[in-house]
């Protein structure tokens, strides 16, 4: 398990510092599937890839992605449904993933990761 602390960027501080820790699962076959930083209010439409903060492996995969064109669909690890496609919001030109498939968000207020 690891315990996960916060980031605090001009992203948080844009969005009035409203954050949420949350672990998004497979709507398909439940597993969790990451632990994610929301900044703001509102649903969980796209995930930020600087806003991952586990499992260790995919933040450092993450960190290597330069370009919508190295990132690929994201999928269950589990049961292979596709969840998300790379895209560029470009109100910010951010890297992220806009969720097209069943990701139920569920609140993590401890900051616990199991990975």
């Amino acid at each position: 398990m690891n315990n996960i602390k916060i980031k605090s960027d001009k992203y948080t501080k844009a969005r009035g510092s409203n954050t949420k820790l949350l672990t998004p699962s497979c709507g398909n076959c439940n597993s969790d599937l990451l632990f994610y930083q929301k900044d703001g209010a509102g649903n969980l439409f796209r995930i930020y890839l600087d806003k991952i903060l586990a499992p260790t492996d995919m933040v450092e995969k993450m960190k290597e992605v330069q370009s919508k064109k190295n990132l690929q669909a994201f999928k269950c690890p589990k049961c292979n449904t596709l969840l998300a496609m790379p895209m560029i919001y470009e109100k910010e030109n951010r890297l992220a993933l806009r969720i097209v498939g069943p990701v139920h968000k569920k609140n993590n207020r401890n900051g616990i990761f199991s990975e």
